[in-house]
């Protein structure tokens, strides 16, 4: 897969104290033959195991964008109950659905966890709040913004929690990171892989990649 192999290494120096991270063969990811993550983390002699294949969006559009992408990768890593198998490269993109504010840094992460989807939900939204985030007018300036993108193969519709997320076919500055992760991963519930969602938008939405996913070690 594109860049899997600079994000194990730049996912392996991002997140201390990760034992070890490995690719369970033989599994299956919304119908395709690919490989299932699994985070595994050793502690005081015993070890615990999570799946992978769930996807989180990180962007941000004010103060110091690229620090703040960091430090919210950061805490996710630091969760206990979470871990933090890859990231893609940076992105960075004009604002899509309210123009006149500054442009946005993005980039995509797969993890690995136990949490349910709603506490997942609230784990990201903590963060948020930790970072300063200030929830104020939609889709305005932010300091950092997490979503769910993907949960695995779940489909989910309860009021605040949409899995997958129901703008992800629309915005090419979450399917160009998540088609380096993933690209022949098949949206559940869309019958379309990433790179085939990606190949149907229109040249409307510029995007460019600014940097691999070893912007992680670097300080600019």
């Amino acid at each position: 897969r594109p860049g899997g192999g600079e994000a194990a290494v730049a996912q392996e120096r991002l997140v201390p104290g990760l034992t070890r991270t490995f690719r369970a063969n033989n599994a299956r990811i919304c119908g395709e033959g690919l490989r299932r993550a699994v985070f595994v983390q050793i502690r005081d002699n015993s070890w615990t195991s999570w799946p992978g294949g769930v996807y989180l969006s990180f962007g941000s559009n004010l103060g110091d964008r690229e620090g703040l992408l960091r430090r919210a990768i950061g805490r996710c890593a630091a969760h206990p109950r979470i871990g933090v198998l890859r990231v893609s490269g940076l992105y960075e993109t004009a604002p899509r659905e309210l123009v006149g504010q500054p442009d946005f840094l993005n980039c995509v992460a797969e993890i690995a966890t136990d949490l349910s989807p709603r506490n997942l939900l609230r784990a990201c939204a903590g963060i948020e709040a930790e970072l300063g985030r200030r929830r104020g007018r939609r889709f305005g300036p932010r300091t950092i913004d997490l979503d769910i993108l993907l949960y695995r193969e779940e489909i989910i519709d309860g009021g605040e929690l949409k899995v997958p997320h129901p703008r992800l076919a629309e915005r090419r500055f979450v399917l160009e990171p998540l088609c380096e992760l993933v690209p022949r991963l098949r949206i559940p519930g869309a019958g379309f892989t990433v790179e085939e969602l990606l190949r149907r938008l229109e040249e409307d939405q510029p995007v460019a990649r600014i940097a691999g996913p070893a912007w992680l070690m670097e300080s600019r």
